[in-house]
């Protein structure tokens, strides 16, 4: 379902299919991890639409309280949507609609290329250098294919 890494202060999640419950709650328990090392974090969320379908209500509850739980410590969210084609656009324009609808505490933004992602957040937290996190990116991605060929 995800793979989740780290760089820095920055956590990494890459979706390639819908959040679940149970999902979200193992983030969780790797964010309790994470921040016995770090009081403020960016974080990366690359969202694989193939198998992407709208998470069922529990599932966005339980991601409406994880983003509660840490607000306070996070400085920003950049989601990533690669490509270009009309779904990639839809789930963009929906995914930005509901972040300015819901008017999050944390600044959270949605992109369309890894490279735009990390620039914005490396505005947000100077520590983070934009390149090393996009590598560190590729890395968690190649790691999911990987993954993904073995499940």
């Amino acid at each position: 379902v995800f793979t989740f890494g780290t760089y820095r202060n920055v956590t990494i999640a890459v979706w390639r299919s819908t959040p679940t419950v149970v999902a979200l709650q193992r983030i969780d328990t790797h964010l309790t991890r994470f921040f016995k090392n770090h009081k403020k974090f960016g974080s990366i969320v690359v969202l694989e639409p193939t198998n992407f379908t709208p998470p069922d209500q529990k599932a966005r509850e339980e991601h409406a309280a994880l983003t509660k739980k840490y607000e306070d410590r996070s400085v920003g969210v950049a989601m990533i949507i690669d490509g270009r084609t009309v779904k990639e656009t839809i789930y963009r324009f929906v995914l930005s609609s509901t972040q300015l609808l819901s008017s999050p505490r944390v600044p959270e933004r949605v992109f369309s290329s890894v490279p735009s992602a990390t620039a914005w957040l490396a505005t947000l937290d100077h520590e983070i250098d934009p390149t090393d996190l996009r590598n560190a990116i590729k890395e968690i991605r190649t790691l999911e294919i990987a993954r993904a060929h073995v499940s």
